[in-house]
């Protein structure tokens, strides 16, 4: 599980000498007085066309990187192991206006969406948006898979992939991240419901327990060789979508959208004492 911490930017900036920005000289004539103006609220709509990357150019980079609890920074790919009080922390660098939301699910089920809080945001194209914003992730004591799911898209996710955008709605609702899929039933259920067809008799409701919230009914145990079935469909493909470009260096992935305009990265740590 991961819990945020502040980030130490401001701190290296003074620590390498940097001078700060220097403050108006109150002795100085006062400013002019400030002309009224008229707030133009934002359009809810699709986001205006940008150019497009030529194939072969990313729309979407990401910088994935993680401190040690010495002070070390080293690049991550999905899969490493970090270890309690490890931090990281992601980057993202898109060439055309994309939405986009980060989610994140710990060891024991839980999960947010950590980036935007709320609503829906688009990217600045060739401008980095750091997540955290000004924080980093550090790893706490609870151990276990820590998974982040990257998702963008030219268009809003209900128009584009509705798979992904019942999971981000699912997500920011519950906090919790999608439990299995319901299992096939009994042997012995299966031949009483048969049994009851035959007769004309419909079957019998059993009834069935609901895991509590706080349960560990929805605990992932790692990686499978087809990632995250359990929300996997025609829709969302699994949960990879988009084009993978080569990478450039350690730590860097950089993605064209699919046919569809969607993009999605999964990320995965594995959290260890």
């Amino acid at each position: 599980m991961i819990k945020t911490y502040p980030c130490l930017l401001a701190a290296a900036c003074w620590a390498c000498g940097a001078a700060p920005t220097p403050q108006p000289d109150s002795r100085t004539a006062p400013p002019a007085a400030a002309v009224p103006t008229t707030a133009v609220p934002l359009p809810e709509s699709e986001p205006a066309a940008s150019a497009r990357p030529p194939d072969g150019q990313p729309s979407l980079s990401t910088f994935f990187e993680a401190r040690m609890v010495g002070g070390k920074r080293r690049p991550l790919v999905s899969g490493d192991t970090l270890h309690n009080g490890d931090h990281f922390w992601i980057e993202l660098v898109a060439q055309e206006k994309l939405f986009v939301w980060v989610l994140y699910a710990s060891p024991d089920g839980s999960a947010e969406v950590i980036y935007p809080p709320s609503g829906d945001v688009t990217l600045t194209p060739g401008r980095a948006q750091r997540v955290p914003e000004t924080q980093d992730f550090e790893l706490d004591e609870k151990v276990g898979w820590e998974r982040l799911l990257i998702v963008a898209s030219r268009a809003r996710l209900d128009g584009s992939a509705t798979q992904l955008a019942k999971l981000v709605e699912h997500v920011r609702s519950t906090h919790l991240w999608p439990s299995d899929s319901p299992s096939a039933p009994a042997p012995q259920a299966r031949a009483e419901a048969k049994a009851s067809a035959a007769a004309g008799k419909k079957s019998p409701q059993r009834e069935t327990s609901r895991p509590s919230p706080h349960s560990s009914a929805n605990a992932y145990d790692g990686p499978t060789p087809i990632l995250e079935p359990r929300v996997a469909s025609a829709d969302t493909r699994g949960l990879t979508r988009g084009i993978k470009l080569v990478e450039s260096k350690a730590g860097r992935l950089d993605y064209q959208p699919d046919a569809d305009g969607v993009i999605a990265i999964p990320l995965l740590l594995k959290h260890e004492p």
